[in-house]
């Protein structure tokens, strides 16, 4: 994960911080303070000139006092090793980013693309509030989730029992829990589900994962894999996307379940954001590499559906 930045966005947090540098002194958890905990903890890309980090590289060690926001984030990732020289930080390039950019038409371009965006409009009163969630009542419908919903343009999801019985009812909580994510996200929307196929001697029929595979193509500009295996190592019912990962108790057969989302890029510490992407690569890798040795069949038994030949992006932070 990385925090793309516009050189002259850091004018931007500055003036935000006439109202917020006692919350960085005291490290209280304002919107602010987050931003700073979120661009000290992931590596910077930034069109900052060659001869200023220079400058900052020369007074990294002992006692610097910075004087200003910009230069203390600078001197810290040039520290840390986590510092890249960019000549287009506003031009997208990685869809699982943190990106600021310098205009005031950046937001609109993080809806349409699921990524997370702040732009020249960003007045420092919120930063992804609410898109952390715990141990949160879900009955019947997903609408007491609809004001947590992070930028999203991928997910995946491990649920064994996903096309089980109540079948139909089943598909029809999955379906409406996706569109609720994918939201008006113009760019290809990835969508990779592992499922097992019996569990317990319950059997989900080829005829029941063709209709899901069908019903949930239909949704307008997503890819998708569905890849199935009867011995997945855990009963959780998971979920990731670019910017969070969750688990769900019941997710689409019971009237009442517990609901719980991590956003990854929002704690009241550095060393936390950096712990949460730690655990998330290893999830995904770990669940990558198991999708990966999933063989298109398995004697005459289908495992392997896709809409087209894709990587989900996610896996991408894998690599």
């Amino acid at each position: 994960m990385v925090n793309y930045i516009a050189q002259d966005y850091f004018g931007k947090i500055e003036e935000l911080l006439v109202n917020a540098k006692e919350d960085i002194l005291t490290n209280k958890p304002s919107n602010i303070n987050i931003l700073f905990q979120l661009l000290s903890a992931l590596p910077i890309s930034t069109n900052i000139e060659e001869q200023e980090v220079k400058k900052y590289a020369k007074g990294i060690f002992g006692n610097k006092k910075y004087t200003s926001f910009k230069e203390r984030i600078i001197s810290n990732a040039i520290k840390n090793q986590r510092l890249n020289i960019s000549h287009t930080p506003e031009n997208i390039e990685n869809y699982n980013a943190f990106y600021f950019f310098d205009n005031e038409t950046g937001e609109q371009i993080g809806y349409s693309n699921g990524i997370a965006v702040k732009d020249r409009t960003y007045d420092g009163s919120d930063f992804f509030n609410g898109c952390t969630v715990v141990d949160l009542p879900i009955e019947n419908d997903w609408q007491a989730i609809a004001d947590s919903i992070p930028p999203c343009n991928a997910m995946l999801i491990i649920d064994k029992y996903i096309f089980g019985n109540p079948f139909e009812e089943k598909l029809r909580s999955l379906k409406s829990f996706i569109e609720m994510y994918k939201a008006n996200t113009q760019i290809k929307f990835h969508l990779s589900i592992l499922f097992s196929q019996e569990n317990n001697g319950t059997i989900c029929t080829p005829t029941q994962i063709e209709t899901a595979f069908n019903d949930l193509c239909s949704i307008n500009n997503l890819e998708l894999q569905l890849f199935s295996d009867n011995k997945i190592p855990t009963r959780d019912r998971l979920f990731f996307t670019n910017y969070c990962s969750g688990n769900i108790g019941h997710p689409h057969d019971r009237g009442l379940t517990r609901f719980n989302q991590l956003f990854l890029g929002r704690e009241e510490k550095e060393e936390k954001i950096r712990r949460n992407y730690k655990n998330y690569t290893k999830d995904l890798d770990l669940w990558h590499s198991f999708i990966r040795r999933v063989p298109d069949r398995i004697g005459q038994i289908k495992t392997k559906w896709v809409s087209s030949d894709f990587t989900n992006r996610l896996f991408e932070l894998t690599r």
